[in-house]
């Protein structure tokens, strides 16, 4: 089998298994969002955050360099996993010690205990690395969307059940521990696990794409987690609370669809990195179709805000509506940079994403502290600014480095725009014209306009979409 179809036919089996664990994720997050105060999701923002930054430095780009790799003897791969279990240790100790400092600087004792229970992530992580790795080299990725499926259940039901019985701030940290806990016994139980050696010769070549991907990550933490983290010390808790829900929400379909697309395409780019031409189409292909399914989706989410969240969690976080609405509409051209970094990562390109980062990172947590100023709504306000002006700082280097032009890349991004455009135009129309109805039925009519105005614009635009679309159901079907 090709490494095209390989791919392919890893995407479906992983779409399939993460689409069936997230309706069930999202049924019991929609319970616990009624059950769970704002202000605890505000102090669950805070941990997540200092765990993800966490988990970026105890990475380091390894699980990267495990997958890229062309050749990966034995005694190698056990010095590489000697070197992860060495960093996830380190950082296990470190967010146990720096617990209470954080919890004093956020200026809320109650941030002291989520944090040391969210070090055991380390640990589950540290055992299932090489696993996992080596399981997405050989593109087995069919196996690895059953782990996930299996986490995400356990994560839910445990989350669930504890807000159920009134835990607060805990079942979101059950949400949390659970999924990885039950990931990390699968991966182990495959039998793949190499024992650990703590010696670093002949690891030059691994190291050296592994630091300037880990920088890479560590800093790209920062820069993803940078709203929360200004946010933390600027906004009362409730405020970050709806913020933060709304920017889960709006985020959410980003997380779940690149985690799938991302995992895949490295492992595909990577066995594709000699053929240039090759890579270069495929690259444009995928592209071309998820900024076409990722506006359908994130700009139907924004159109659909004011009747749909209310609805769906309650009247209480009616004012992150405007959050979600400002966030959802940026988040196709994250994806899309998000998409295009895998890609330069692949061919091992990795000081060309360590330079795009590095210009996030000045330009993301400026636009943020001068957006938070204003509240949430200024604070997701500053995606506007962000988003969009890294995309035209980087937009040459990434296309030079892809084979491809900034034509290219405006093409496949403006057809898409133009169509969300019209769909917004259309939903504004009819919500000012329609007379008040019931929310359920102002929501069938608004969406079934927006859903009719997008895919006819569209296709007007694309005429090649649909013949596009036939080609990747046949492959995945062969």
């Amino acid at each position: 089998m090709s490494i095209e179809r390989r791919a392919l036919a890893g995407l479906k089996a992983t779409a399939l298994a993460r689409l069936a664990g997230q309706l069930l994720s999202w049924a019991a997050t929609l319970v616990v969002f009624r059950l769970v105060d704002p202000q605890d999701y505000g102090l669950m923002a805070i941990v997540g955050t200092l765990v993800g930054i966490g988990a970026a430095v105890a990475e380091f780009g390894l699980g990267s360099a495990l997958v890229q790799a062309r050749e990966l003897p034995r005694e190698q791969l056990a010095r590489l996993a000697g070197v992860v279990w060495l960093l996830h240790g380190v950082m296990a100790l470190a967010l146990l010690s720096g617990a209470p400092l954080a919890a004093w600087f956020y200026g809320d004792p109650r941030l002291t205990a989520p944090l040391q229970a969210g070090a055991a992530v380390f640990v589950f992580a540290a055992l299932g690395a090489v696993p996992s790795a080596l399981a997405t080299r050989e593109m087995d990725f069919a196996w690895l969307a059953r782990i996930e499926f299996a986490g995400v259940l356990a994560g839910s039901a445990l989350s669930l059940g504890l807000a159920l019985l009134g835990a607060g701030v805990w079942a979101l940290v059950a949400g949390l521990l659970g999924p990885a806990a039950v990931r990390c016994v699968l991966l182990v139980s495959r039998g793949q696990t190499i024992r650990p050696r703590l010696e670093f010769i002949g690891l030059r070549q691994h190291l050296s794409f592994s630091s300037q991907m880990a920088i890479t990550q560590v800093i790209w933490s920062f820069v993803s987690q940078a709203d929360v983290l200004i946010g933390g010390r600027l906004l009362s808790r409730e405020a970050l609370g709806h913020y933060s829900v709304a920017v889960h929400l709006a985020t959410l379909p980003m997380h779940k669809v690149m985690g799938v697309v991302n995992q895949i395409a490295f492992a595909a780019v990577a066995r594709l990195q000699d053929e240039s031409e090759r890579l270069r189409e495929r690259v444009l292909f995928g592209t071309r179709l998820m900024m076409s399914l990722s506006v359908g989706v994130m700009w139907l989410l924004a159109c659909l805000a004011p009747e749909l969240l209310p609805l769906l969690i309650g009247p209480a976080w009616t004012a992150a509506v405007p959050v979600l609405q400002i966030v959802s509409l940026v988040v196709p051209l994250r994806m899309l940079m998000m998409m295009l970094s895998t890609a330069i990562s692949g061919i091992g390109a990795a000081n060309v994403n360590l330079r795009n980062t590095l210009t996030a990172a000045v330009v993301w947590p400026a636009a943020l502290y001068v957006g938070a100023q204003s509240g949430a709504v200024g604070l997701a306000a500053a995606w506007w600014v962000a988003s969009p002006l890294t995309f035209a700082l980087n937009a040459r280097r990434v296309t030079s480095t892809l084979g491809m032009s900034v034509v290219d890349l405006l093409r496949l991004v403006s057809r898409p725009l133009l169509a969300g455009t019209a769909m917004w135009a259309a939903t504004a129309a009819v919500r000012a014209s329609a007379p008040v109805l019931p929310a359920p039925v102002a929501l069938a009519l608004l969406g079934g306009v927006a859903s009719g105005v997008y895919v006819a614009s569209l296709l007007l635009l694309d005429r090649r979409l649909i013949a596009d679309l036939r080609r990747v159901v046949r492959a995945t079907r062969g």
